[in-house]
């Protein structure tokens, strides 16, 4: 699953949690698997897209 997909499926469970330390420890969760799936940004890199 791509960090969209990861980030909104836990955002939704942070903001049903009522339990702070719980929030928290998602929050934790999401960012260690979000940096885990860090794609860099290469720099001179240029893509063209074909119109279809």
């Amino acid at each position: 699953m791509g960090n969209l997909g990861i980030l909104k499926n836990a955002l939704l469970y942070i903001l049903l949690e009522t339990n702070a330390q719980k929030q928290d420890r998602l929050f934790q969760q999401i960012y260690e698997n979000i940096s885990k799936n860090l794609i860099p940004i290469r720099p001179n890199q240029h893509y063209h897209w074909a119109k279809g």
